[in-house]
C-alpha cells in the first residue's frame, strides 16, 4: 500500500485556520490578562502568550518555507477570526460587568475554547508530517516538534485551571494556586510521535 495522497488544497486551509487561530490565541491571552485576577495565573497567561507569539512566528516559516502567502483568506479562516472576535468579546463584557472573579472563570473558559482548536491544528499538523514526504513533512515536522508540548500544555492547565475557579466560585475545595497539573487527573494529551 502507497502513500497517502495529501489534499493539498485542504491542507493550505489547515494551515490558514492554524495561523489564525495562533492570532487569535495572541488576542485571547492579552485580554484575559486583563481579567486575571490571581498573579499565578496572570503570570502562566503573561508566559503561554509569549509561547502563542512564537507559535504565531513558527507558522509563519512554515508559510514562508512553503512559498504559501500569509495573508490569504478563506471561509474557515473568517470563521477562525470571528469566534475569536467572539471570545475577546464575552471577555470584556465579563469585565465591564463589574464581578472579577466572574470575569477570570470565564476569561479562562475562553482560554479553552481557543485553545481547543490550536491545539487540534497542530495535532492534524502533525499527522499530516507523519503520513507525508518530502517538503511538506520536513517543514511541517520540524515545526511541530517545536510546538506540539506547548499545546498540550496550554490545554491541560487551561482545563485545570477553569476547573478550580469553578471549584472555589460553587464553594467547593479547590487547590488555588494550582499546582502542576499533569499529575491531577490531567496527563498530557497524546499527540503524533515522530
Amino acid at each position: 500500500m502507497g502513500q497517502p495522497q495529501i489534499d493539498q488544497t485542504m491542507l493550505q486551509e489547515l494551515l490558514y485556520q492554524s495561523l489564525e487561530a495562533e492570532m487569535v490565541g495572541i488576542n485571547v491571552y492579552e485580554c484575559a490578562v486583563l481579567c486575571a485576577v490571581d498573579t499565578q495565573l496572570k503570570s502562566q497567561w503573561l508566559g503561554f502568550l509569549e509561547e502563542t507569539l512564537r507559535h504565531r512566528e513558527v507558522l509563519l516559516g512554515v508559510f514562508n518555507d512553503l512559498g504559501l502567502e500569509a495573508n490569504t483568506q478563506s471561509v474557515g479562516r473568517r470563521i477562525v477570526a470571528g469566534i475569536g472576535a467572539t471570545l475577546v468579546s464575552v471577555m470584556q463584557q465579563a469585565l465591564a460587568d463589574g464581578d472579577a472573579g466572574a470575569a477570570q472563570r470565564i476569561a479562562s473558559e475562553c482560554v479553552c475554547v481557543a485553545e481547543v482548536k490550536d491545539q487540534l491544528n497542530w495535532e492534524l499538523l502533525g499527522m499530516v508530517a507523519l503520513a507525508s514526504q518530502g517538503p511538506y513533512a520536513k517543514v511541517l515536522k520540524r515545526a511541530y516538534e517545536r510546538v506540539h508540548r506547548d499545546e498540550s500544555l496550554h490545554m491541560n492547565h487551561g482545563r485545570a485551571w477553569t476547573r478550580e475557579l469553578w471549584l472555589h466560585a460553587l464553594g467547593l475545595d479547590a487547590e488555588l494556586p494550582l499546582p502542576d497539573v499533569r499529575w491531577r487527573g490531567a496527563p498530557l494529551l497524546p499527540l503524533p510521535a515522530f
